[in-house]
């Protein structure tokens, strides 16, 4: 097992801080609460840089701590029946449109999927996140949120729906 050193653990933040960040900002809603966990990831993270394997995907270790930390805080911040601000996530790559109306278009959709997101569930909510803006695969979910793989197949499949289901009722059609 490769350890990582703490110039590597630097060159890992440098490499992959932006995703990790927006990871953070994906779970919140919230760029201060997101700054917070990110700090507070990196720096548990870094106490144990000696644990980080390269042979592993040190970015989805990453991940997992941000998860962890974000799960504390969380269960923080509902017994003192703190409320999370409700900002709209970009889910999506920005295409080049030439036309005005196609850009606006593009936007008010990712807008809504971005809210249809956003009301969903933590169970459902972090797989999507994890999977479609981190990219990560389902084992390695599966991994970091500590069950089954089939467990975040079904929960991806759900929110899916759910998503559909509100897409449908904004008036859009889904397949």
């Amino acid at each position: 097992m490769a350890i990582i050193t703490t110039f590597e653990y630097e060159k890992l933040l440098n490499d992959y801080g932006n995703k990790v960040y927006s990871f953070c900002l994906s779970l919140t809603k919230n760029k201060q609460d997101a700054d917070d966990i990110y700090q507070e990831s990196c720096l548990k993270a870094f106490k144990i840089v000696d644990k980080i394997s390269k042979d592993d995907n040190p970015a989805s270790f990453l991940c997992g701590m941000v998860l962890k930390v974000y799960r504390s805080q969380a269960r923080k911040y509902a017994r003192r029946n703190a409320i999370y601000d409700s900002k709209v996530v970009p889910i999506f790559n920005k295409e080049a449109n030439d036309s005005i109306e196609s850009e606006i278009e593009e936007k008010l959709i990712k807008e809504d999927i971005s809210n249809a997101i956003s009301k969903l569930d933590d169970i459902y909510r972090i797989p999507m996140i994890l999977f479609y803006t981190q990219e990560l695969k389902i084992e390695k979910i599966a991994e970091i949120m500590n069950i089954p793989e089939g467990t975040i197949k079904s929960r991806l499949n759900t929110a899916r729906g759910q998503i559909k289901q509100y897409l449908r009722g904004r008036g859009y059609e889904t397949y």
